[in-house]
């Protein structure tokens, strides 16, 4: 979106000054996230379908996690339901389901005015902590699976009630809350590691 100037230059640099912020710890998830939702502000659904779909192809699915693509392969092949939750837009996580193979996505809604273009706010809450594991309890309902039976894999403490409501929650590249969380507890750790190498280091109890 940057690149193919959709989004003006003064957003785009406060976009990538506040990241650089966020990487150092010295801006929160949330600010980084409100930042992120609002460059969208003024482009509509239909114009940015197409965009995600070649932004996945030429800047996401080259730099796949290889251990996470061969989680997935495994539990596709045991004929698991897999679904992507995640607190970026959903029409940004929407080119995922036919690339993957997944049962379904599911993301953050984002509000449209009454011109049909995006506001740059949520209509809901984002779809994370609390809210991602009362989705991840409905798709399990949908399927007559219990939550023992669920594995949940995540790299932020946001997601720790996720975790916790999961038989098997995964710590995969962890913040540093969550690593901390997840050795204390004993729950598996992957690191990730580039595509066509090993499933990278794991730790596990």
């Amino acid at each position: 979106m940057f690149r193919r100037g959709l989004v003006p230059p003064g957003p785009a640099a406060r976009f990538g000054w506040n990241g650089l912020l966020y990487l150092a710890g010295l801006k929160s998830r949330a600010a980084m996230q409100r930042i992120g939702y609002a460059t969208y502000a003024g482009l509509t659904v239909e114009l940015l379908v197409p965009l995600m779909k070649d932004l996945w192809k030429e800047a996401l699915e080259p730099i796949l996690s290889g251990p996470m693509v061969e989680r997935l392969t495994e539990h596709r092949a045991a004929g698991d339901c897999v679904v992507l939750l995640t607190a970026s837009p959903a029409f940004v996580a929407h080119p995922a389901r036919d690339a993957l193979g997944l049962d379904g996505v599911e993301g953050t809604r984002m509000a449209v005015g009454d011109d049909g273009r995006l506001t740059g706010e949520p209509a809901s809450p984002p779809l994370e902590g609390r809210e991602k594991a009362k989705r991840a309890a409905h798709w399990a309902e949908r399927r007559g699976v219990t939550a023992a039976e669920c594995v949940a894999y995540t790299d932020s403490i946001v997601d720790l009630p996720l975790l916790d409501w999961v038989g098997t929650p995964v710590a995969v590249g962890p913040d540093t809350e969550l690593a901390e969380v997840a050795r204390a507890r004993g729950w598996e750790v992957v690191r990730h590691a580039p595509r066509g190498l090993s499933r990278g280091e794991s730790s596990a109890p």
